[in-house]
């Protein structure tokens, strides 16, 4: 990881020291303050105002879950939601994600490949929760194992859903069997993936305030329950990959080659796209 960290900024370089190591053996690094608050906050009101008022021609996808239309009293998502919003854009884009995200990575370049944001209402009932996956298991279209930062842009509490690991999963390679959605329980969830991986199973759960930023390796098990404050949770989720993780194919997920390719849908956090060789045509 020298590369990486040689250009690190000093106050990156303390918070990677403790957590190179985690990342390493358990799956996931949590960063606090790695993002100004200020942009946070920022990000968080026009993100808030995306799901109040969808705008539509933006290249963002709004998709709520369950039978309602509306996105304020339903689990829901947009992808793509800095295609909509200029401050969730410039918060993409901070040197910290990028530079934390490299360092982990031991790499020298940083695209954020697939980018997405969630709210989840207070108390919502049926699809409330986000189901035990990996983030690998999707992703057969790509070359090696990523990162992916989850971003709160409210504070999150015990009650406010926040993002669960299962510490070491990540080493037991893709094991399928369950996923993102919320339909079915996250105990059944839980039953199918020992059924097909014996593991030792923990959970450990990640409250934040903004600026907090929880990176993980793409093959740890993770989920959220559902929301039991009293305010809605918003989170941004930024997938991440290296120059080591070439696509073989256009992708089958919620994405096309020519959004990949595209810089402003998925833009190059860190290094320089040339070292990107997929991203030509």
């Amino acid at each position: 990881m020298s590369v990486a960290r040689q250009s690190l900024p000093p106050e990156l370089r303390t918070a990677l020291r403790p957590n190179l190591p985690r990342f390493e053996a358990q799956g996931y690094a949590v960063f606090e303050q790695l993002l100004p608050e200020t942009l946070v906050r920022a990000a968080a009101a026009e993100a808030a105002s995306l799901f109040e008022s969808f705008p539509s021609g933006s290249g963002a996808e709004l998709t709520v879950y369950g039978s309602s239309e509306s996105a304020l009293d339903r689990l829901a998502r947009i992808d793509h939601p800095h295609l909509a919003s200029p401050a969730i854009a410039e918060l993409l884009r901070h040197r910290s994600l990028g530079a934390a995200s490299a360092a982990l990575m031991g790499s020298e370049a940083v695209q954020a490949w697939y980018v997405h944001m969630s709210r989840k209402p207070p108390a919502n009932g049926s699809r409330a929760h986000i189901g035990w996956h990996q983030d690998g298991q999707y992703s057969d279209f790509m070359d090696g194992r990523f990162v992916t930062a989850w971003i709160p842009l409210t504070a999150i509490d015990p009650s406010d859903s926040p993002i669960c690991y299962v510490p070491g999963s990540h080493r037991l390679g893709v094991i399928g069997g369950s996923g993102f959605s919320g339909e079915v329980s996250a105990e059944e969830l839980k039953d199918r993936l020992l059924a097909r991986c014996a593991m030792e199973w923990s959970e450990v759960e990640v409250c934040a305030r903004p600026g907090t930023v929880a990176i993980h390796d793409s093959l740890i098990i993770h989920g959220s329950r559902g929301n039991v404050g009293a305010r809605p949770r918003l989170a941004l989720t930024v997938h991440m990959r290296s120059e080591r993780n070439p696509f073989r194919e256009a992708p089958r997920y919620r994405l096309s080659m020519a959004q990949l390719r595209d810089p402003s849908a998925s833009p190059v956090l860190y290094g320089e796209r040339a070292q990107f060789g997929d991203l030509t045509e």
